[in-house]
């Protein structure tokens, strides 16, 4: 479907199933229909041209599956329902004009590398990605031996709050996690060789598995 430029769904569509227009590298925009419930996964992968989704109207749609958005470098906007309360796996992995994303309060689970490859993870000069109601959902990193930098999203839950994110800087070898930071997501530390203190705040109720 390489001619394909605008996509508009029809009110009643309520599925969308895997991979149903992955690969369309001519579509630029999509436009979701209010009774969708259901978005398979990688069904926009690798769309290259596409540069906005509105999905903002969309309000049975609780959950953006895995990779659903994967590899559609040129998009700059996504557009989400106040419903929505997941995002899947690598769902905006290698969007790389994507520099804010904005997110719903509604949100309460993001999946490991949700934004991985993104303007906003990688090229951000703050080691630490805070967000929200208080929750660490990346850490870059360099490792010390190799010299190679790397870049952690991990799971993330209890979002009851705005979804504006924050960051804040450490240097190499101390991290205080700030006072309102709720919850640390899994794997944020690994693999850390230089680091050699870290101090975490009363707030702190929760680290991931």
């Amino acid at each position: 479907c390489t001619g394909l430029r605008l996509l508009t769904m029809p009110a009643a569509l309520e599925m969308i199933g895997a991979e149903a227009f992955s690969g369309c590298e001519g579509l630029e925009e999509v436009r979701i229909g209010t009774r969708l419930r259901e978005l398979g996964e990688r069904a926009f992968f690798g769309c290259k041209a596409l540069r906005t989704a509105d999905l903002s109207a969309a309000y049975a749609l609780i959950r953006l599956s895995d990779r659903c958005f994967f590899g559609c470098g040129q998009l700059e906007k996504i557009q989400l329902s106040e419903n929505v309360n997941g995002i899947g796996k690598a769902a905006f992995g290698g969007c790389r004009n994507l520099t804010e994303p904005s997110v719903p309060a509604t949100v309460t689970e993001i999946g490991t590398d949700a934004f991985k490859g993104t303007t906003w993870m990688e090229e951000y000069p703050e080691e630490l990605v805070i967000a929200g109601a208080g929750l660490l959902i990346g850490c870059r990193y360099k490792d010390t031996e190799t010299s190679n930098e790397y870049n952690e999203t991990e799971n993330i839950s209890n979002i009851n709050n705005t979804y504006d994110y924050k960051r804040i800087n450490h240097n190499n070898t101390t991290l205080v996690i700030p006072s309102g930071v709720r919850e640390i997501g899994a794997a944020v530390f690994r693999d850390r060789k230089d680091l050699q203190a870290v101090t975490l705040p009363d707030t702190l109720v929760k680290i991931g598995e």
